[in-house]
């Protein structure tokens, strides 16, 4: 279904109730959920916004887990997946910003859910269901925009799982060339690729080789690599996956139309706007320039013996549906 993109209405103050933790208490699992403004946030991370809405005293339930399979709100209209560092903060911040989607952003609740191997497959799948849906519900005002999730990176590991708790739903992998990705992880790296226990739990699972005894370059590379197949195993067509190089062309059309929705010319102007700054700038002062990126973030002879034990393959592999139908 086609979902013309439009800004919402303001003169209505309602709220809703979103999940924000997944938690046990004594032998119960039982679900967080916070009282949220019914504005959507352009703010990166979920994370962010939970934690100014608990330092503001927003309300809160608690319920069991259960509570999850019985929300009855809409699917999203999207579910973004990524390989790190390759534009999925700017895709959801431009759209966001033009008022074309309500942004969910790496929320912790599905991270905690999918690493829940304690809860047999089938119930987790129904579980997820009905968090996504609880994370993408807006009341009152903000109910026609369409909800788009982005996942955190390691969560394309479970992209079986959340393609059957989502199997109508249109999904993009976001990926990089990876030698661009490894220069970013080694300017920068995110805390948990050293976390050997959290690794090691992902292994134990089987959804990653044993990581703990390559050196950093070669540990990022085998997790792009593990995130590249894990995209492949779904068998993507070229609608499901986007090129770092694509960004931002695509993100004025192509982008929302796989999501079914059609954005204006005043919004497509927001979007080449919202595109120049650096996605990760709270302020939104930073105009991101890509050639001094590259520069401040040389390739290391360490990083190409990586990449071509690795990702090169996998990227190749990454690349042949968009040289069958070029997007």
């Amino acid at each position: 279904m086609t979902r013309t993109a439009r800004r919402p209405s303001r003169d209505r103050a309602t709220a809703t109730f979103v999940p924000y933790s997944i938690d046990v208490v004594g032998a119960r699992s039982v679900v967080r959920w916070i009282e949220r403004p019914d504005t959507p946030s352009p703010t990166p991370s979920f994370a962010r916004v939970t934690r100014a809405l608990l330092a503001a005293g927003a309300r809160q339930r608690l319920t069991p887990i259960d509570a999850l399979l019985a929300v009855e709100e809409r699917d999203p209209a999207g579910l973004v997946l990524h390989q790190s560092r390759c534009g999925s903060t700017l895709l959801m911040q431009a759209l966001a910003h033009a008022g074309c989607i309500s942004a969910v952003n790496e929320a912790t609740p599905v991270n905690q859910l999918l690493l829940r191997t304690d809860i047999p497959e089938p119930e987790r799948v129904l579980l997820l269901r009905g968090l996504l849906r609880a994370l993408s519900a807006h009341d009152g005002a903000a109910s026609d925009l369409p909800s788009v999730v982005k996942f955190t990176s390691w969560n394309v590991l479970f992209l079986d799982l959340i393609r059957a708790a989502m199997p109508e739903t249109p999904w993009l992998f976001l990926y990089r060339d990876p030698l661009e990705v490894l220069a970013s992880h080694q300017a920068k790296p995110v805390s948990w690729s050293d976390d050997d226990g959290f690794l090691g739990s992902l292994s134990t699972t089987g959804q990653l080789p044993p990581l703990h005894s390559l050196v950093r370059e070669r540990r990022c590379a085998a997790l792009l690599a593990a995130y590249g197949r894990a995209a492949l195993r779904a068998m993507p067509s070229a609608s499901n996956l986007l090129n770092y190089d694509r960004l931002p062309v695509a993100l004025s059309s192509d982008v929302p139309a796989r999501f079914g929705v059609v954005t204006s010319a005043d919004q497509q102007r927001e979007i080449a706007n919202a595109s120049r700054i650096y996605s990760k700038d709270a302020s939104r002062s930073v105009v991101f320039d890509a050639q001094a990126e590259r520069r401040a973030r040389p390739v290391s002879d360490a990083m190409r013996e990586a990449d071509k034990q690795f990702t090169r393959q996998v990227y190749e592999s990454l690349e042949r549906p968009r040289a069958v139908t070029f997007i």
